[in-house]
């Protein structure tokens, strides 16, 4: 059962029906015109799929608003600046970084918030769709369950990483004043935020293998 708010339903049950493909006439609809939040794992999947160093993923494809929260600043994916702003990723045939697209891309079309506060120890999850106009993907017969939806997106890894993320920006006065704002800005001009490579050596992760951290 979807309890509805405007275009957000909130999944009673964790269940709907969804389906995107290219035999839809709104395929890529969805990548075009985004207000569209990176995380720092999001930015490391990105930049090691394309070739390009931190430095230089963030010149050519973020936009950084400063104090968007807690007075960290605000990273959002930019887009194509053409007829219907397009993605910078988005194709015909779809998006051409699909294996490592932001974790966003992969929840879309449900939304999840989250919350976890000080000495809580576990994350608390709400979930709703999603409808949009344009999208003809609910009209399509293939049901999901949540939990079925998130492990076909590949979305553990993004959960994971980025509840820690959510963690520190929540954190009441993470950065202190405003003042501050234009210092955290360098924060993520820094190769070292983006690298976990140059500062953690190999280790076991929640998935069970002993190897370099992911993104490196």
């Amino acid at each position: 059962m979807a309890i509805a708010t405007g275009p957000f339903q909130y999944l009673e049950d964790k269940t709907f029906s969804f389906a995107c493909h290219a035999g839809l006439a709104c395929f890529n609809e969805c990548c075009r015109d985004l207000k569209l939040v990176l995380t720092p794992y999001d930015i490391l999947r990105l930049k090691k799929h394309l070739g390009l160093s931190s430095l230089d993923f963030l010149d050519r494809y973020v936009d950084i608003e400063t104090g968007a929260h807690n007075n960290f600043p605000g990273v959002f994916l930019k887009m194509n600046e053409e007829e219907g702003r397009p993605c910078p990723f988005v194709t015909p045939a779809g998006c051409r970084v699909y294996p490592d697209r932001p974790g966003a891309c992969r929840t879309y079309p449900i939304g999840r918030g989250s919350s976890k506060t000080q000495g809580q120890p576990a994350t608390r999850e709400i979930f709703f769709t999603v409808r949009e106009d344009h999208c003809r993907g609910f009209a399509e017969p293939r049901s999901w369950s949540v939990d079925t939806w998130m492990a076909d997106q590949g979305l553990v890894p993004y959960n994971y990483f980025n509840d820690l993320w959510m963690e520190i920006i929540t954190h009441k006065g993470s950065l202190g004043p405003e003042t501050t704002w234009t210092n955290s800005v360098s924060l993520f001009r820094k190769p070292a935020s983006w690298s976990v490579s140059r500062s953690r050596p190999p280790w076991k992760n929640k998935f069970g293998r002993t190897t370099k951290p992911c993104c490196v």
